[in-house]
């Protein structure tokens, strides 16, 4: 089922993940800024270009980039 979120206005995706999304985190990823958010149970990420003066995409969060976001320390897991 496509979320009805990702059919809408790059503009009101924007401004709905900005203004009413739970800030999550952000990461580096290759030569991207990645932002991650989570708006109606869902992980969503704006990527900007490396200086961030462009927004690439506005889109469901790659499960691949899922892990840059992970804030714990690996000695807690031993």
């Amino acid at each position: 089922m496509i979320s009805k979120f990702i059919t809408l206005p790059f503009s009101v995706k924007l401004n709905k993940l900005l203004l009413e999304a739970q800030y999550t985190g952000s990461a580096k990823i290759d030569d991207t800024v990645c932002v991650l958010y989570l708006f109606e149970k869902e992980y969503y990420e704006i990527i900007y270009t490396d200086d961030m003066n462009n927004i690439l995409s506005i889109d469901l969060a790659k499960p691949n980039h899922l892990p840059y976001f992970c804030d714990f320390d690996l000695r807690n897991l031993l």
